[in-house]
């Protein structure tokens, strides 16, 4: 998603208008947010006495005010809705969840990785549009044993904005199998089975995704990482949308999830750390996973191939074929 540049915005004068010229900030103000961190943010309200655990979406109307409200996208599902009762949650200490309404080439692959590896029960969001291919694919043993539950979302126009609405509401997180650690994974996200690490290393976490570029939203740092392969605690997620809110602004969900629990207090992830659990924009060594290569070099491909060879299934261009070829056979 590409956001405005707000240093491109500061006007000569000593007040500014940010995004949509609703709310003037002073140029020191806005420099101090454009370089500051979650971490500072903390440190700024606890010489104010208050904790990271009291802190609430009311104490950031300042900081609020350096992004952009959000904005309704033509097509977009206003209230998505989720057709199956919720299934009574699981006892188990870590589930795997992917939202997938296309019948896509990697869906099966994807899921069963998954399960082959970790042996964890699995949610599979679908659509009306790919139920079939779903239970037409080897995905049905897994189905009728119960370790692949299904949750339909209706709508098969899946878009980026509707899954960040999605996520960011507290009736998913209600819809959820699990109420402990929950695995998130798309098509393009794959676990490496060379790998010297565990899903048991990365547990104490309450968010923990793909190694990214930590400078997100005009300059703002923030840690934690990328959320098409990422661990996150249940708890932990619903008391951030409890405490700061989640629709006024458009949050890329990942986005909005890392910032808000690193502010409150929660055990979110260095860059070190979601180095070590997945790579995403560089090849930096032996990680337990990786998600989403558009970025990475050809070398660092290369590189994760020869360490991660099953990796060739989410190569941008391998991606890009086979998407065209299933189209064809498609139609």
């Amino acid at each position: 998603m590409r956001h405005t540049n707000l240093n491109q915005q500061v006007s000569s004068t000593k007040k500014c208008r940010i995004i949509d010229g609703l709310i003037p900030l002073k140029e020191k103000q806005l420099t101090k947010y454009l370089t500051t961190h979650p971490q500072q943010i903390r440190d700024g309200f606890g010489a104010k006495g208050i904790a990271p655990t009291d802190i609430r979406g009311q104490h950031l109307a300042e900081f609020y005010a350096l992004f952009p409200r959000r904005a309704r996208y033509e097509g977009e599902v206003t209230e998505i809705a989720l057709t199956n009762q919720a299934t009574p949650p699981t006892d188990a200490p870590l589930i795997g969840v992917i939202l997938e309404t296309r019948r896509h080439f990697n869906l099966v692959f994807a899921v069963k990785q998954i399960h082959r590896r970790l042996g964890i029960p699995i949610q599979l969001f679908h659509g009306p549009g790919n139920l079939q291919f779903i239970l037409n694919s080897s995905l049905k043993p897994l189905i009728d044993a119960g370790h692949l539950v299904l949750s339909q979302i209706e709508a098969d126009n899946f878009y980026y904005y509707d899954y960040n609405h999605l996520v960011t509401s507290r009736r998913f997180w209600d819809h959820l199998i699990g109420r402990e650690k929950i695995l998130f994974f798309q098509t393009d996200s794959v676990l490496c089975p060379l790998s010297p690490h565990k899903i048991s290393d990365f547990m104490e976490f309450d968010y923990i995704g793909s190694g990214w570029n930590t400078e997100r939203y005009n300059g703002m740092r923030i840690h934690g990482g990328n959320g098409g392969l990422s661990l996150r605690d249940w708890r932990k997620s619903v008391d951030c949308l409890a405490r700061f809110n989640s629709d006024d602004r458009h949050w890329a969900e990942d986005v909005y999830f890392a910032l808000h629990m690193d502010i409150g207090g929660a055990r979110v992830a260095t860059p070190a750390d979601s180095a070590r659990f997945s790579c995403q924009d560089s090849f930096q060594g032996r990680s337990f996973g990786t998600h989403k290569l558009d970025n990475m070099t050809p070398f660092d491909r290369l590189r994760l191939i020869i360490y991660c060879p099953t990796a060739w299934r989410i190569l941008p261009r391998i991606m890009k074929l086979r998407s065209r070829l299933s189209n064809i056979i498609r139609y």
